[in-house]
């Protein structure tokens, strides 16, 4: 499966204005520049959402590598070497509720059984605060959200809201990383109220030497 292949994801990978503006947010947000830290990558369907995902996941898993790639393009972002990450392709791993695979993720099982109806703050931070940074990439949120109850959907967006507001903190240890196609109001209303960093990618202007890039890449091989 190649999208699990660092080298070829990097290979292919053209770093257009949308990237290279997104990696200079989450470099900033890593030297404390600024506060953002919940990254909104928004755009339709083979727009590239998936993609830029993957990309960020093997910048954070594989350092060294991403080092050449980073380098290459003369492209300033310096990853923690102590870094706990976590990807969630929710359609492919559905769950009721969204902080039980971070929590399980992050090892901190035994504080599920402190939830009443949602982890709140103090719970979120207890859970993140053996960790010099943790990333949090999540993909196919909005068409896993369709296919909760009411009840699961009010609660899942009090958690996303409260998992937004922490990595907005400064000083956090969190970084939070969605892939949205825009179209679930609920979804869209609850995370603006952090004023996330959004990159649209359908308003992209890139794309035709995105796809230039990768023909070319192709004939190459």
């Amino acid at each position: 499966y190649k999208r699990q292949d660092p080298d070829y994801i990097f290979s292919i990978t053209f770093p257009s204005a949308d990237i290279l503006n997104l990696l200079k947010a989450v470099d900033e947000r890593l030297r404390g520049v600024r506060n953002q830290g919940l990254f909104e990558i928004l755009g339709g369907y083979g727009t590239g959402k998936s993609h830029i995902l993957v990309l960020l996941y093997h910048l954070f898993t594989n350092p060294d590598k991403g080092k050449k790639w980073l380098s290459k393009y003369n492209i300033e972002l310096l990853i923690p070497k102590n870094v706990k990450i976590m990807a969630f392709s929710l359609m492919d791993e559905p769950c009721r509720y969204l902080w039980e695979p971070i929590f399980k993720g992050l090892g901190k099982d035994v504080l599920l059984k402190k939830v009443t109806k949602y982890p709140g703050t103090f719970l979120l931070k207890e859970a993140l605060k053996d960790f010099e940074l943790v990333v949090i990439i999540i993909d196919e949120l909005e068409a896993w959200y369709t296919t909760l109850n009411d009840e699961e959907k009010n609660l899942n967006l009090a958690f996303l809201q409260v998992l937004a507001e922490v990595a907005c903190e400064e000083g956090s240890n969190l970084l939070v990383f969605c892939a949205l196609y825009g179209e679930e109001k609920d979804i869209m209303a609850r995370l603006a109220r952090v004023e996330p960093y959004r990159v649209n990618l359908t308003l992209s202007k890139d794309r035709p030497r995105i796809v230039l890039f990768r023909l070319i890449s192709k004939v190459k091989d």
